[in-house]
């Protein structure tokens, strides 16, 4: 509607691409192509300005000739209140954490093996996060029962906002081996919270550290 409209400028936000950018099944292959045909179309507006979170969602979508490059902007993030996030504690034993939902995408997978590769009794694994059931890209039923009775890592669940301060003072290391990000938030607050990153090398996640300095 825009298009048609007499607005003297709009601003579009990609926040994240996720699952259709992802996946290589043939089906969602072509769905990605529909929905690029889409963007084109809503950013062929001279008066947008397109806002991404991170360099190489933007570099996509200029190399695919969806946006011209100078109506394209990077803002990393929606900030992080560091007044709210502090260290103030720390947990007896090395503590990796895992916060996001349950999605495949997300990395869990990964986490639970690589929790599996370790044995000692000197570190703990947290997992904290939604079992997004609506979402088909989530953990089925059984692999949540497995992860509930896996007697190496503590299963919290979901989490509220505003005890993830409280949770990240409990535990030492972040990890997401998230397969794509816009830019992880929740990455950002654990940094904030001092803790070291251990992140795939991945569109978003690479925005959030200095690697060998604040994480790997």
């Amino acid at each position: 509607c825009s298009l048609l409209l007499p607005i003297k400028k709009e601003f579009f936000n990609i926040s994240g691409l996720g699952h259709l950018f992802i996946s290589q099944d043939f089906k969602v292959k072509i769905i990605r192509v529909l929905i690029l045909i889409i963007y084109k179309i809503i950013f062929m507006n001279k008066r947008s300005k397109v806002i991404f979170q991170n360099r190489d969602d933007l570099n996509y979508f200029t190399d695919k000739n969806v946006i011209n490059p100078s109506r394209a902007e990077i803002i990393r993030g929606n900030g992080v209140d560091s007044n709210f996030f502090i260290r103030e504690e720390r947990p007896e034993k090395i503590t990796f954490l895992f916060a996001s939902r349950l999605l495949i995408d997300k990395g869990i997978t990964e986490y639970i093996n690589a929790i599996s590769s370790i044995h000692d009794n000197d570190v703990d694994f947290k997992i904290a996060g939604r079992h997004d059931k609506q979402n088909p890209n989530c953990i089925d039923i059984s692999e949540l029962n497995k992860l509930k009775e896996n007697p190496l890592v503590s299963y919290l669940g979901f989490v509220e906002y505003e005890k993830m301060p409280q949770l990240f003072n409990s535990s030492d290391v972040f990890v997401l081996p998230s397969y794509r990000e816009g830019l992880p938030k929740v990455a950002l607050e654990a940094a904030c919270s001092e803790m070291p990153l251990i992140l795939t090398d991945v569109n978003g996640c690479r925005d959030c550290l200095i690697e060998g300095e604040t994480g790997f």
